[in-house]
């Protein structure tokens, strides 16, 4: 069995309990999880209290999340990617709720209605619109991760919205020694299914 979802970095003795349960086979740490601890110091505990079974690192790429608390009454919202996007476009927010981008300025934009809460710094969201344009692959967070990763002989990633030969590029020329599954969770990711023989992964929730 592979533990899919870890709780806070800072919960140790039960990440501890969960990663040494008999029946676990492998763990995947998504670094998308919010923690106060250096990538190294993370990678490090896991890599111990895994004990030898597979532990994946799974690196955001070019999913979008928010990467500052916002309340969008008072401001603009601040996303992990610069985005290119024909207007009007919808962005799907945690629990169902959407709103209309009416601006778009690099990685920041300006939605109407507000949504009903403020956004929480990590939330991962989906914007829907024509001629989408995601800039760039690999999160400054993500190349920490594959360094940190690297220098303790973890090898193994699964990739997040996966498109194009240049993604897993990007990780390789990180890691040279990297073994990647590619999760599918975009259009584009499935038409570049024929064009790659990894191992993949179908992310059905972002489909």
């Amino acid at each position: 069995m592979l533990i899919t979802t870890l709780p806070s970095a800072h919960k140790l003795e039960l990440i501890g309990k969960m990663c040494a349960h008999p029946i676990v086979d492998g763990v995947r740490y998504n670094v998308g999880i919010r923690t106060a601890y250096s990538p190294l110091t993370v990678l490090s505990y896991l890599k111990k209290v895994s004990d030898g079974k597979k532990l994946w690192i799974d690196l955001k790429g070019r999913q979008i999340r928010i990467t500052k608390w916002a309340d969008p009454t008072y401001g603009d919202i601040e996303l992990s990617h610069e985005i290119e996007v024909d207007l009007p476009a919808k962005i799907f927010f945690r629990g169902g709720q959407w709103s209309n981008i009416i601006e778009v300025y690099g990685n920041k934009i300006i939605v109407d209605p507000d949504p009903r809460e403020a956004l929480g710094a990590g939330q991962a969201i989906n914007i829907i619109g024509q001629n989408l344009k995601i800039k760039g692959y690999l999160t400054e967070m993500d190349k920490q991760h594959i360094i940190a990763a690297k220098r303790l002989g973890i090898h193994d990633y699964m990739l997040s919205f996966v498109e194009q030969d240049s993604d897993l590029e990007d990780v390789r020329s990180l890691d040279p020694d990297a073994n990647l599954v590619l999760k599918i969770e975009s259009l584009k990711g499935l038409a570049y299914i024929p064009h790659t023989t990894e191992n993949l992964m179908a992310a059905r929730d972002d489909l």
